[in-house]
């Protein structure tokens, strides 16, 4: 029998007890052929690796104002549809629409005759119940009258005055006037049409101030207060600056925004209302760093976060918030006032692990022997 058939013959129980021998005698001629200094040398290397070499920089902290830029439309300060008091014919329309008026101006006028009848009526009616009052009133002082008829002419007389009171204002409000300085918009009636009560008349706007409307979500509304100043620019290129007055306290239920409301100046009433205007808020006061998005790494459990060095030499994961994202870089949040950041090479230091500086001139031969080590 050749020696490849009784090798081809023998159990796999054998055949690892030679494996196994064969491992171990080459362990134990390591230590003569090389020697047990040469094995420790070896073991130690592995062991006893040099602190990674990163690139770090001194930075400190900047007061960064956040910039809300959002889509809003101009609109009124207020406006109002100004409707009939009274039932009568138009028989005056001085004012134009699309014309400025002050307050107090008259708008409309309605037929007075009837209610100058009804007023003069009022005044007689008047005249006769002050003359039932004083004759009711003598002959109870002289006990020729009892009180129970006193109590009803003076009951008479004070719905007389009454009377008069209602019809003169019925008279007045033939004259529809004007409510507050604005522009007279539109116009609902004109000579010889009858309107009746509460039928419009007309609408009449204030665009002074002018009032910016947009929305923000639940992320901006935090960085935005009362008198936050807000840059405007309008499609047709105008700029102008506010200050936010109102910020709504609820959110709208199907698109989860708030409303925020900006009044801005507009003495020449230039600015119309319905213009798409973009809007730039001046938010809250941050101290915050500007870095490359290059320093951002990622933590095991995926928070983003920067790594910094600390006293003792040694890498930190610090968790950090986004407050912009420019062109030229990023605003950051989260850290102390003053931190030694590692610029380069945080992708491959761990937590706790102590770390080497880049020196002057051998960054490119530390960069070279670490990426042959990894």
């Amino acid at each position: 029998m050749t020696i490849k058939e009784k090798v081809k013959n023998v159990s796999p129980s054998v055949k690892l007890a030679i494996i196994i021998s064969i491992v171990a005698l080459a362990w134990i001629m390591s230590g003569v052929l090389f020697g047990s200094d040469d094995v420790e040398k070896a073991q130690n290397k592995v062991e006893d690796k040099k602190p990674f070499y990163v690139r770090t920089e001194m930075k400190s902290a900047e007061d960064y104002i956040a910039k809300i830029s959002i889509t809003g439309q101009t609109q009124p300060y207020r406006a109002a549809q100004i409707a009939a008091e009274v039932d009568g014919r138009v028989v005056l329309t001085p004012t134009k629409e699309g014309a400025f008026v002050k307050k107090d101006e008259t708008l409309v006028v309605l037929d007075e005759n009837a209610y100058e009848a009804a007023l003069k009526e009022a005044k007689e009616a008047l005249k006769q119940a002050e003359i039932e009052y004083k004759a009711s009133s003598k002959l109870t002082s002289k006990q020729f009258n009892s009180e129970i008829r006193l109590a009803q002419t003076k009951a008479a007389l004070e719905s007389a005055r009454a009377d008069v009171e209602r019809a003169q204002i019925n008279l007045d409000n033939l004259v529809i006037k004007a409510p507050y300085d604005g522009i007279l918009e539109e116009r609902f009636v004109d000579v010889g049409d009858y309107v009746r009560i509460a039928d419009p008349v007309i609408d009449l706007v204030d665009l002074t101030p002018i009032k910016i409307v947009g929305f923000v979500t639940e992320a901006q509304i935090g960085n935005i207060s009362k008198g936050s100043k807000a840059d405007i620019t309008l499609a047709d290129g105008r700029e102008f600056v506010g200050l936010v007055t109102f910020l709504s306290s609820a959110a709208n239920e199907d698109t989860r925004t708030f409303r925020v409301e900006i009044e801005a100046d507009n003495p020449n009433q230039e600015i119309i209302a319905g213009l798409t205007a973009k809007i730039v808020i001046e938010g809250k006061t941050h101290e915050a760093y500007f870095v490359s998005p290059s320093v951002l790494t990622l933590a095991d459990d995926g928070q983003v976060g920067v790594k910094i060095v600390d006293n003792n030499d040694k890498a930190q994961f610090k968790p950090i918030k986004i407050l912009a994202d420019t062109s030229d870089g990023m605003w950051i949040e989260g850290l102390p006032s003053q931190v030694e950041m590692i610029i380069l090479g945080q992708e491959f230091v761990a937590n706790n692990v102590e770390i080497n500086r880049y020196e002057e001139g051998s960054e490119a031969e530390d960069m070279k022997d670490q990426e042959g080590e990894e």
